[in-house]
């Protein structure tokens, strides 16, 4: 069994985004720091798993900025949700 990168994970849930791939959100530990990670994963069809295809962590102390910019972002859109 493969050793795993972080100290601890709870997993918070997924977002669909489309195209048979999610995005994974976790609250993650490693060496004493605490962080937000996003993953995306996509259904591997030969397979039969899903598999993970990349991400971020965010520490925790940037969560709030990095939402605001995530608005933001959106607002550049005007779309309501």
């Amino acid at each position: 069994m493969a050793k795993k990168f972080w100290d601890s994970e709870k997993f918070v849930g997924e977002v669909e985004k489309g195209g048979g791939k999610t995005y994974k959100i976790s609250a993650v530990e490693k060496h004493g720091r605490k962080y937000v990670a996003v993953s995306e994963w996509k259904f591997d069809e030969k397979a039969g798993v899903e598999k993970p295809i990349g991400g971020q962590a965010y520490p925790v102390e940037a969560i709030d900025d990095v939402c605001a910019m995530l608005q933001s972002g959106k607002s550049e859109f005007s779309i309501s949700a």
